[in-house]
């Protein structure tokens, strides 16, 4: 094999490598809840949701009872979230990015009842969910 072949073959690997080894490819297999089903977690007092979004995209718009917790506070914000309730996590973002790395993180640092919620906020919407936007 010549040294280009395994020099392209080399950098094939490290762009899979950080693509699939990621925290946010590897949350893909974590927890993800549809809206239908979260709405009646949530509706019972089975489980909160929090908005990992920015606190301006909050106070723009977000689920009816949800509490903002940006994903770059997420870590210093944990001992405001219960170990012993679901904890739905979403956002408006492709492919739960945000959210699903919101639940990475709760996951390491040992909250083991934690979801993505699927679709975010639009999601919930179609699902009959409440939200709470700023009047026009």
């Amino acid at each position: 094999m010549s040294s280009t072949v395994r020099s392209r073959a080399a950098r094939a690997l490290a762009i899979l490598a950080a693509v699939f080894w990621s925290p946010v490819a590897m949350a893909a297999d974590a927890d993800r809840i549809e809206a239908a089903e979260a709405k009646q977690v949530v509706e019972k007092g089975q489980a909160m949701v929090i908005d990992v979004r920015s606190k301006d995209a909050f106070d723009m718009s977000h689920i009816e009872g949800a509490i903002s917790v940006p994903l770059g506070e997420l870590e210093a914000r944990m001992g405001e979230l219960p170990k012993d309730k679901m904890i739905v996590a979403y956002c408006t973002c492709g492919g739960e990015a945000s959210s699903l790395g919101a639940v990475t993180k709760l996951k390491a640092a040992g909250y083991t009842k934690v979801a993505a919620l699927k679709g975010g906020l639009s999601a919930w919407q179609t699902a009959g969910g409440k939200v709470t936007a700023l009047p026009h």
